[in-house]
């Protein structure tokens, strides 16, 4: 287990303060140079085999969300002129995590940012352009590609897509996000589990770690919203008028063809 809260909150106290000249060079390489086990623990993490999805113990999970959290504060910085994108690829790639470049849309690699609505609504989804890369630990997504599509109104929505809540997400800079952390305090917050998507091959293995056992209910999503919000982890095309903090999209899982 590796404890990437400490980073998190070096990021956070520079940003709010930006007292120094440099994120990358006051915080993010002094931080790598001191911490070299946190890398071979990721390492060794994306390393590890199973049948096919390797075990991991909660323990392991609550490291690795709170790394999650470090990758999308970089990304604010990024995109707010506080870090070059070399210094993040760079960053990212010292800790063991690898950038991984499909030009064909999938859910499992692809976040949605911004839509061209096609005015053919049978138009099929299509990456238009890549606005941060997907990261890889091993067979593992941890970050999804942030892309421009060009779809039809039948697959994609403009209005719904670019807009609705992102689950499973800490931040972004361009819609509402909601994760199992919000509404707790400052130390409990930080027992959330990561969402672990793997790709072996071509099959895809969606929220591995779902073990709920709640019984259906009546407030239940049906199953064609149910799986939208699995793949894309948020809706892309759907309108749904209950209120995203009201959905509960973390007990599904499923295996899918993949690309």
């Amino acid at each position: 287990m590796a404890d990437f809260r400490d980073l998190y909150e070096r990021i956070a106290r520079w940003r709010d303060a930006r007292a120094t000249p440099s994120l990358h060079d006051d915080v993010l390489a002094p931080w790598l140079a001191a911490h070299a086990a946190h890398a071979d623990w990721l390492r060794a993490f994306g390393d590890r085999a199973g049948d096919p999805v390797p075990h991991a113990m909660p323990e392991d999970l609550w490291s690795l969300y709170a790394l999650s959290r470090v990758s999308d504060l970089l990304l604010r910085a990024q995109q707010d002129g506080d870090l070059a994108a070399d210094d993040l690829t760079a960053f990212m790639a010292a800790l063991g995590l690898q950038e991984r470049h499909e030009t064909k849309f999938t859910p499992v690699l692809h976040e949605i940012v911004e839509v061209v609505q096609a005015a053919d609504a049978t138009q099929p989804v299509t990456v238009a352009a890549t606005l941060w890369p997907t990261l890889m630990l091993g067979p593992m997504v941890f970050r999804r590609a942030g892309v421009r599509v060009e779809s039809g109104a039948q697959h994609v929505r403009q209005d719904v897509a670019e807009t609705s809540t992102l689950f499973w997400t800490w931040s972004r800079a361009n819609r509402p996000t909601l994760d199992l952390s919000m509404g707790w305090g400052s130390n409990s917050q930080w027992r959330t589990s990561f969402r672990r998507d793997y790709i072996f091959g071509d099959r895809a293995h969606l929220n591995v770690d779902a073990t709920s056992q709640r019984p259906p209910s009546d407030e239940d999503l049906a199953p064609e919203l149910a799986r939208e919000l699995l793949l894309h982890r948020c809706f892309v095309k759907s309108v749904v008028t209950t209120p995203a903090e009201d959905l509960w999209p973390y007990d599904q899982s499923a295996t899918v063809a993949f690309p």
